[in-house]
């Protein structure tokens, strides 16, 4: 399977009963301008 990182927050987020949706990380993610190393920082902490 090849997730997008985006993907792979939300379903890490669910595992913990966060209800986190991909559309809203998009926006967020674009409107903070995060790079792709801080989405992997991101994604590890909910790993």
């Amino acid at each position: 399977m090849n997730e997008s990182i985006l993907e792979r927050i939300q379903s890490n987020a669910k595992a913990l009963k966060i209800d986190l949706y991909t559309a809203e990380l998009a926006s967020y993610a674009d409107e903070k301008e995060l790079t792709p190393e801080a989405l992997e920082a991101i994604c590890g902490v909910f790993e």
